[in-house]
């Protein structure tokens, strides 16, 4: 690893370069979530997974749009529910016409 400033060869577990000072910031990989890869989602995996935000899920589980069940205290959206989500708001692609 290297410091983003100064460029200095860096330990993998430096919190501050040793020759400048600077805080190591560690860039977070994306998370990618496997719809299959498990039965039950919280409302961040589940946006995760379909490219939207977890305040978008929220929102669809207040309009009765995606269900979810409550498991001590946290929403979980089962993968056959989100799945079936998935497919009812499925858009066709759109096809271009030549001019």
């Amino acid at each position: 690893m290297q410091c983003k400033k100064c460029e200095t060869s860096l330990a993998d577990n430096a919190k501050f370069c040793l020759a400048c000072g600077k805080k190591v910031i560690k860039s977070r990989e994306k998370k990618v979530i496997d719809l299959n890869s498990r039965l039950g989602f919280s409302a961040a995996e589940a946006a995760a997974a379909i490219g939207v935000s977890t305040w978008f899920i929220y929102e669809e589980i207040k309009q009765g749009l995606l269900g979810c069940s409550i498991l001590h205290g946290r929403k979980i959206i089962p993968r056959w529910t989100l799945e079936e989500y998935l497919r009812r708001h499925e858009t066709p692609a759109r096809v271009e016409v030549a001019k």
